[in-house]
């Protein structure tokens, strides 16, 4: 009996804290939202992990926006490791809130980042970096998602460089 609780314990260790708790996600299944409890800085999201796969030949990419308050740095993590990829702090006074992940994505008032990924097994999270400082905001307003868009590039609109055009998963 003491070795098999030897062994469970063992192999839980070898295992990254998001796998234990981490959740499937379908590339093509649109936003996933991301939450904090806290809002405190380099917190990680309450979700726990994300994991989905990319094979060879895949096309797939990452999208990374904050929602919410237009204030947050949210980086991401694969595996437990920070993958420098982290969205842009727009603005340090909490002055803009939605909860509409497409506005918020394709808005030059929330920070997002798109990026191609490789052929992997994926398990992310994210952490909450950096916040907008305004009085009186509860804590739990602060949210961000991410979708994997698969073999479709999202487009710069002409004239206006900070706005993006992010086709539908089912493009």
């Amino acid at each position: 009996m003491q070795l098999f609780i030897g062994l469970v314990f063992i192999v839980i260790l070898a295992f990254p804290q998001s796998a234990l708790g981490a959740t499937a996600y379908v590339p093509g299944s649109g936003w996933q939202s991301l939450t904090w409890t806290n809002s405190i800085h380099n917190e990680f999201n309450n979700e726990d992990g994300f994991t989905f796969s990319v094979t060879e030949g895949q096309k797939l990419y990452l999208i990374v926006t904050e929602a919410g308050w237009n204030g947050e740095i949210v980086e991401v993590f694969n595996q437990g490791v920070f993958v420098g990829l982290r969205t842009s702090f727009v603005s340090p006074v909490c002055a803009v809130w939605t909860d509409q992940f497409d506005d918020a994505a394709s808005s030059n008032s929330w920070g997002t980042r798109i990026v191609e990924l490789f052929p992997a097994d994926y398990d992310l999270t994210f952490q909450l970096k950096e916040r907008c400082h305004t009085a009186g905001i509860p804590p739990d307003t602060w949210i961000a998602a991410f979708k994997v868009m698969p073999n479709v590039a999202p487009t710069v609109n002409a004239g206006s460089p900070q706005t993006l055009t992010l086709p539908s998963a089912a493009s």
